[in-house]
């Protein structure tokens, strides 16, 4: 799916992600919260290593829509396809790495979203976001290791 983003959905990302993480103490580690991975940390994938130790708790899909491309998450709900990924419970400690790998906050945000497990149960996990830039997204729903030996 190609989606154009134009600057006023970067200035409604931009929006979104401070009104998404308002109150929320984004430097603390979460106790106890789950991860939904999408990209690189999946199983079979490079960075899953990352979450040795975690307990994985199963498939899922976002509930909102989102542009993802490649291994990018934009904060921008409502566009794109919902995506689909993983649900992790992380060990204590695993949040300081996690969110070193992802830069956070300085490049991705982590943000509390919902996602429903295959089996219809919808949870809060946090998610990694980065905001919108303007241009053409060609959004994908999934990011497999095939995808990732082609880009590579």
């Amino acid at each position: 799916m190609e989606l154009n983003i134009t600057e006023d959905d970067v200035i409604e990302s931009k929006r979104w992600l401070a009104q998404q993480s308002e109150g929320l103490d984004l430097i603390k580690e979460p106790d106890g919260d789950l991860l939904f991975t999408y990209g690189t940390l999946k199983r079979g994938m490079y960075n899953n290593c990352l979450l040795d130790g975690a307990e994985f708790i199963g498939e899922a899909v976002t509930v909102e829509r989102y542009p993802f491309e490649h291994i990018t998450l934009f904060g921008l709900p409502d566009k794109g396809l919902h995506v689909r990924g993983e649900v992790w419970s992380p060990a204590k400690g695993q949040w300081a790495n996690l969110d070193r790998l992802e830069r956070h906050p300085r490049w991705y945000c982590r943000i509390p979203t919902g996602v429903k497990l295959n089996d219809g149960t919808i949870l809060k996990a946090w998610l990694y976001f980065v905001p919108a830039r303007v241009g053409t997204v060609y959004c994908v729903d999934n990011y497999t290791r095939s995808e990732y030996m082609s880009r590579w």
